[in-house]
């Protein structure tokens, strides 16, 4: 069956589309050349959609292009760091330009990390910091999340550590710091920093869930290295790509332990791309994007082996441009991406073997979190990975709450007061439920009067009569 991708999709493609609202825009603006159109054989109404797209996403940049940011700049001496080490640290990042909410402060950190292949390579994260600290462990330290984002891009410019927002505003960073933890984000290899030392290009492994979790946790340790005044103790909490950067966490606890790690929030959890099912919305799109990954791994691996010519040459054209989701939304969107026999690829189901979650053993508590309405990431896929981690391992701390009427980016406000309570008790030690156990939510209204999809995002704003407006 071959895979395409529909309008019905929604503007929440990949979970985070903000730049499809920019149709205001000058999507006039030279941006593809007519040779480009040509090769890539779009129309020039999609040229002017991705130019629209590109203005907006390089509004949402908070210092220009990562090429001419200094602090992304990998300090000579960092080639033979051991992951974890920490490379840079820019204590005082310029909050002006960012749109953080008040009473918030940031920093941003260099870190060594390690690529699926095991190469130590550089990789950058910011650190949100709350107003007060009510929630000061014993000793005065203060208590640490690290934060999995989502889907946010495949380059440099695409790290969530050099957007203004932080890619998920209010859906994730904000509120944990905003209730008085201290932010560690990493931004994954190959987002933010992307070369390294070398002036070697470090190339972003997307759905490499064991490479993220790997992320995850040097950057952590970086992140204490730089601020003494961080605890040792902390929980991990991801949402879609991050939900599977959460998960592998916790199946990496279970390999390499590491003091500290009290658990992880896994929400809308990337798996196994082998088990989603063929009529899937995105699955296309999320194939296409892990191909940038696959190609790097595998030399001998042709991306023409599982898209379609058409995709292909469309494909290229977006590789060649190196910019962010919103232009990929704009010329990937309405076309047939994946060859019929996608799944038999070799090197597809190797980078699936090496990369997917469940039906392996965790460690420490795990809470799984589903929205019943995802068209993103299958529920029934989410359910199945659960259940058969359960039936291998019944002993593990599994946990597993779904919501109905839920869909993907929505699910990390319907639940924001479960993560939350969740992430408190792993940090005042209260016990874990019993192993493997589920739960379904109800909503405490009829679901058809609940709000959906956002259809906002969080801009700068300077004008004085705008902001005094309730």
């Amino acid at each position: 069956m071959t895979s395409s991708v529909n309008s019905s999709a929604g503007l929440w493609l990949l979970f985070l589309l903000p730049c499809v609202l920019s149709v205001t825009l000058n999507a006039s603006r030279p941006y593809i050349t007519p040779d480009q159109i040509r090769r890539a054989g779009i129309t020039q109404d999609i040229a002017n959609a991705m130019g629209a797209a590109w203005e907006f996403e390089q509004s949402t940049w908070a210092t220009g292009s990562v090429q001419t940011d200094p602090f992304y700049r990998v300090p000579a001496s960092s080639g033979s760091a051991a992951p974890g080490t920490l490379l840079r640290v820019e204590e005082a990042t310029d909050v002006s330009r960012y749109t953080l909410p008040p009473g918030t402060a940031l920093s941003r950190i260099l870190f060594q990390t390690r690529t699926l292949s095991g190469s130590n390579v550089p990789a950058s994260a910011f650190v949100l910091w709350p107003w007060s600290a009510p929630r000061r462990l014993p000793g005065g330290k203060l208590p640490v999340v690290a934060w999995a984002h989502g889907t946010s891009g495949l380059f440099g410019n695409d790290g969530p550590s050099h957007l203004k927002g932080l890619s998920y505003q209010f859906g994730g960073p904000f509120t944990l710091a905003l209730q008085g933890y201290v932010v560690v984000g990493p931004d994954y290899a190959g987002l933010g920093v992307n070369t390294d030392a070398s002036g070697k290009r470090v190339n972003h492994e997307y759905l490499a869930n064991p490479s993220h979790a790997d992320d995850l946790f040097y950057s952590v340790q970086a992140a204490q290295t730089a601020f003494r005044q961080l605890s040792e103790q902390f929980v991990v909490l991801g949402h879609s790509q991050g939900g599977g950067a959460a998960w592998a966490a916790a199946q990496r606890q279970s390999l390499e332990p590491v003091k500290g790690y009290l658990g992880a929030i896994a929400a809308s959890p990337v798996t196994s791309l082998l088990d989603l099912p063929d009529d899937g919305p995105l699955l296309g799109l999320l194939v296409t994007f892990v191909l940038y990954a696959v190609q790097n791994l595998y030399p001998s691996f042709s991306y023409r082996d599982v898209l379609t010519p058409q995709a292909a040459a469309r494909w290229e054209l977006y590789l060649s441009l190196q910019a962010g989701d919103g232009v990929a939304f704009s010329l990937l969107l309405g076309i047939p991406l994946l060859q019929p026999d996608w799944r038999s690829n070799k090197y597809i189901q190797l980078f699936i073997a090496q990369t997917s979650n469940g039906r392996k053993p965790i460690a420490g508590p795990l809470l799984v979190l589903q929205g019943l309405a995802d068209s993103n990431i299958d529920p029934g896929t989410t359910s199945r990975a659960v259940q058969d981690t359960c039936k291998a391992f019944p002993n593990s701390m599994l946990q597993y709450q779904t919501w109905p009427a839920v869909t993907h980016v929505p699910l990390m406000y319907a639940s924001q007061q479960v993560w939350l309570q969740w992430i408190a008790d792993r940090f005042a030690g209260r016990p874990v439920p019993p192993s493997c156990a589920g739960l379904r939510q109800s909503p405490v209204l009829a679901p058809q009067r609940y709000a959906s999809d956002p259809n906002w995002i969080v801009e700068g704003e300077t004008d004085l009569f705008k902001l005094a407006l309730p």
